[in-house]
């Protein structure tokens, strides 16, 4: 494995760790968060072995990789969000995002043997829209808390810093075709926010591991 391989697997190991270890003292939302980075590692040890072992494209794992951790984290957040629509609203989103992501495979808009860029597009602009959902969440609360003290305010940060490489995602497929150097260079940038994404959910795992218990949730009925 090569040194982005390594710090990539290296950067999750820690959340699945806290995860498994911990995964019945978790709250719900942050089981998913567990789940997510159990998922996220087989499925980065799989495309690993795949392209250094078997030496075959790999990407089909990116693939699913993109779809779980959607899952995972749209549903962590379905569990803070108490808005009914709003919950309504991300379990039908994860039906869609699977619906639309068999139709681009099976339509060869996005091939397995492709980058799933459309995919992650969708997802990280839906992810968005969850986060906002989530913001107005603790902006309602009648029992505030200290936004730090918040595991999935740490989530929400993650993401956000995650999708400061969001621009790379969306030009990724034009660079490979005009300029595989300038690709590769962006592709290596990207990691890097990949790491400090899972570094912070590895912290709000943490948090919600050894932290006293306390209501995360707000009691809404509409969204």
């Amino acid at each position: 494995m090569q040194f982005y391989e390594w710090l990539i697997v290296s950067s999750m190991a820690p959340g699945a760790v806290i995860g498994i270890a911990r995964f019945r003292s978790l709250p719900l939302s942050m089981r998913y968060i567990a789940l997510f980075f159990m998922g996220s590692l087989g499925m980065e040890l799989a495309a690993d072995y795949r392209m250094i072992v078997l030496h075959q494209n790999n990407l089909v794992f990116y693939h699913l990789m993109t779809l779980l951790q959607y899952i995972f984290l749209a549903l962590s957040f379905r569990d803070v969000i108490l808005f009914t629509k709003g919950k309504q609203l991300i379990l039908l989103s994860i039906f869609v995002i699977c619906a639309l992501e068999a139709l681009f495979v099976s339509a060869d808009i996005q091939a397995f043997t492709q980058s799933p860029s459309w995919l992650r597009l969708m997802c990280r602009t839906l992810l968005l829209c969850w986060i906002l959902l989530y913001l107005k969440t603790l902006l309602q609360s009648e029992k505030p808390q200290p936004l730090l003290s918040i595991p999935s305010f740490w989530v929400c940060l993650g993401i956000l810093v995650h999708f400061a490489s969001f621009l790379q995602v969306g030009i990724m497929r034009y660079l490979i075709e005009t300029d595989r150097s300038l690709a590769l260079f962006w592709y290596h940038i990207s990691i890097w926010f990949d790491v400090i994404f899972y570094i912070i959910c590895t912290y709000a795992l943490y948090l919600a591991a050894f932290r006293s218990p306390t209501d995360d949730h707000v009691q809404w009925d509409s969204f």
